[in-house]
């Protein structure tokens, strides 16, 4: 009798492991194809493009960088939103298809890739570990953070993962400054209170006034630019802005909270003076852009979705 118990145990016990991985087998096809599908309704937006309206959305902004059709030699990249195109693609392992690709087609001509904010939208200690199996042997890489990144609020896993696998990378210990292509790029966290902006000015008096200063971050600065931004914490005044920057011959402040969506410009800016405000991001649409910086030159280049 003990023996006829035991032995309809295991069977029951048999029974209930191959019901979970058959259940976790029918839920991962599922969700692989789930998402093949999401890609697929993105795949539509490369072909079926109103060129006219993306020409008419450019003549708005006199004030963007010149195009070009070629990444040079010894560049650094900055790529806004790489997760791409906003909700469709929340639960990806990886960054937007269209970016991965077009690292991959530019590699040896490009240093250094900065990504401005919102790299995955729900991260994991794993993807970023993909991410720089993929690129971090033929690239330097830095991490801007966005609210995807870690998080809206200072005690979260996001922040966690970030902190303890970025940290290894790169330094968190935002505003800093590094040097690359011809720039002195400031690195800004605008997740949190420890932004530039948040009185931490000081750093500038590490910079001389002939510099040519490029500011990175993932939220816009300016209420000017929200119509085609994502969700901002807070807005800034640009003479404040402004007046802790007179002493450079040109400021670039570039947010990476942009073009995730269909209905916003693919890139954006606004201009005063020698200050110029900058917003882009990947939404995996035909015209997607990134910046391209080259020997203390900033441009802009249209990803084509190769």
């Amino acid at each position: 009798m003990y023996l006829y118990q035991k032995k309809n145990l295991l069977y029951l016990f048999t029974f209930l492991i191959a019901i979970f991985f058959g259940l976790n087998f029918y839920y991962q096809f599922i969700k692989i194809s789930f998402y093949k599908i999401k890609d697929l309704i993105i795949l539509k937006d490369y072909f079926f493009v109103n060129k006219e309206s993306y020409k008419d959305s450019l003549n708005e902004f006199k004030c963007l960088p010149k195009l070009i059709k070629k990444i040079p030699v010894n560049s650094s990249v900055i790529i806004g939103h790489a997760y791409g195109r906003a909700n469709l693609r929340r639960f990806s392992n990886q960054i937007s298809p269209s970016v991965k690709k077009f690292i991959l087609k530019n590699n040896e001509n490009i240093e250094t890739i900065f990504f401005t904010g919102d790299v995955f939208s729900e991260p994991t200690y794993k993807k970023w570990e993909k991410l720089y199996n993929d690129f971090a042997d033929d690239n330097e890489i830095f991490i801007i953070p966005g609210n995807h990144d870690v998080g809206n609020d200072n005690q979260n896993n996001y922040r966690k993962i970030f902190n303890n696998y970025i940290s290894k990378k790169q330094s968190i210990l935002f505003p800093y400054i590094v040097k690359r292509s011809g720039f002195k790029i400031i690195l800004d966290d605008s997740t949190k209170g420890n932004s530039l902006f948040n009185n931490n000015f000081e750093i500038l008096l590490n910079t001389k006034y002939e510099d040519n200063i490029i500011l990175l971050r993932h939220h816009i600065l300016l209420k000017e630019m929200q119509k085609n931004a994502g969700n901002t914490p807070e807005y800034f005044d640009n003479t404040i802005i402004e007046s802790n920057f007179n002493y450079a011959n040109n400021t670039f402040f570039i947010s990476g909270n942009g073009g995730m969506k269909k209905n916003y410009s693919r890139i954006s800016c606004i201009r005063n003076g020698k200050y110029n405000y900058i917003l882009n991001g990947i939404g995996e649409f035909k015209n997607d852009n990134v910046l391209i910086l080259n020997n203390k030159k900033i441009y802009r280049y249209e990803i084509n979705n190769y």
